[in-house]
């Protein structure tokens, strides 16, 4: 649905707040953004779920496996047919999203918070390898430090091409926690968990009452944007995907991932259902997927136990302040001081697949199914003015004029690589729109 857009009235805004819809990464980096471009403007959150809510189908993206490829332990990935893994979203494209003026937006931010936090940030600095069936990669694989194009030599029988090069992975609660916090610290005027079935639910008395008339409003709800009306956005869909959790550290042609987190858990996937609503566990592709991550990754049933006690001492080490012990452990591998992990991926001769996946079953702690928010076209990231008339407000429908809206929704699998690029876009569009240099 699109609206005429029509120059805002000259009015006062103090009063009038700024709302966020949705609380996933796209929503509180936007918000973040907002506050700092604009500290003395009070800014809303409003979202069906918050990140300390309980894990359900409609919340999964805490509990997915991610790779931050925007953005060392080891971390390994192959790729099957072609260079894939964002449906609808030209290479070119998921590139111009992920860098601006040249730079790779969401892995400058997050890696100054790794320097500057390090594991209470719930980033983590790897060594990223990618293997591919074909012969080309993400462009934006390019942008990050230390890259290289492996040779042929070092390569499994199986992968025609792989690069490596220095990324971050995350854990994601731990991330979103840290970012709630700097909300705070930024002036925040509340996060409310509230479901709005429509846009124009903003105009009902009750929100009216409790966080004012709204100047602007950034719509970040993700897949919800197919059913919140004044928006149904029939282009956006789920793709499936199913990962596994291992602690301490698919279908044939999907993508594999082994990703080691900084709270010690391994996260192996995974798949990619376009269209699947399916929220259960398939134990068939369980099994595919632990296949999979042997393939690539064959020593991976020792993996955990060296990962977890790595893991558990970085944080005793952090906890008593051990700093020198700690620096002395670990700059061999690590000029920075900060943990670079190292995951054996080495398997004990006359280990049998079939003897490993079953090893390997042994260590999972749970079986996730989550749904990228994928949208036709890529991403959505736009503004519209919206017509609210409430007979509740306190104020002549020539003052209120209309509500600026910015859409800021389907990344698909690249949110968490994507989201402070598109967050500075996002707002750089509501300070244009309202007049703010």
């Amino acid at each position: 649905m699109s609206h005429p857009q029509t120059p805002l009235h000259a009015r006062p805004t103090h009063a009038r707040p700024i709302v966020v819809l949705g609380a996933g990464i796209i929503g509180l980096t936007t918000a973040i953004r907002l506050l700092e471009s604009k500290p003395d403007h009070p800014v809303h959150i409003l979202a069906d779920h918050l990140p300390s809510n309980p894990w359900t189908r409609d919340t999964q993206a805490p509990r997915r496996g991610l790779i931050i490829s925007v953005s060392r332990r080891t971390m390994m990935s192959v790729r099957g047919g072609g260079i894939g893994g964002h449906a609808e979203l030209d290479p070119h494209a998921l590139h111009a999203f992920l860098t601006r003026t040249g730079r790779p937006i969401a892995f400058e931010v997050m890696y100054d918070e790794w320097q500057r936090d390090g594991p209470r940030s719930g980033l983590m600095r790897i060594r990223q390898t990618e293997y591919m069936t074909d012969e080309t990669h993400l462009q934006i694989y390019e942008e990050h430090p230390d890259f290289r194009v492996l040779e042929r030599s070092v390569l499994p029988s199986w992968a025609n091409h792989g690069v490596s090069f220095t990324s971050l992975t995350m854990t994601p609660g731990m991330y979103l926690s840290s970012l709630l916090v700097r909300l705070h610290h930024l002036g925040l005027a509340g996060i409310h968990r509230l479901h709005l079935t429509s846009l124009s639910d903003l105009s009902s008395s009750g929100v009216v009452e409790n966080i004012g008339v709204p100047i602007a409003v950034v719509n970040c709800t993700g897949l919800g944007a197919r059913d919140l009306g004044g928006v149904e956005d029939q282009t956006v869909y789920p793709v499936r995907g199913q990962v596994i959790g291992s602690l301490g550290g698919g279908e044939r042609g999907e993508r594999t991932y082994v990703i080691p987190r900084t709270n010690g858990d391994v996260i192996l996937g995974g798949t990619r259902g376009v269209g699947d609503e399916d929220g259960e566990v398939r134990e068939e592709t369980t099994r595919g997927i632990l296949q999979r991550a042997l393939e690539i990754c064959p020593g991976l049933v020792q993996a955990p136990q060296a990962a977890s006690q790595e893991a558990s001492q970085e944080a005793s080490q952090e906890a008593s302040q051990e700093a020198s012990q700690e620096a002395s452990q670990e700059a061999s591998q690590d000029p920075t001081g900060k943990n670079t992990a190292k995951v054996d991926i080495t398997i004990p001769s006359g280990t049998s697949s079939t003897t490993s996946v079953e090893s390997l079953e042994k260590l999972v702690i749970a079986q996730v199914v989550g749904f990228r928010p994928q949208r036709t076209g890529g991403i959505r990231l736009e503004r519209e003015d919206l017509p609210l008339r409430p007979q509740s407000w306190d104020m002549e429908a020539e003052e209120v004029g209309a509500v600026v809206v910015v859409h800021n929704y389907g990344h698909g699998g690249a949110g968490w690589q994507s989201c402070w690029g598109t967050a500075e876009e996002a707002v750089g569009l509501v300070c244009d729109a309202l007049g703010w240099a």
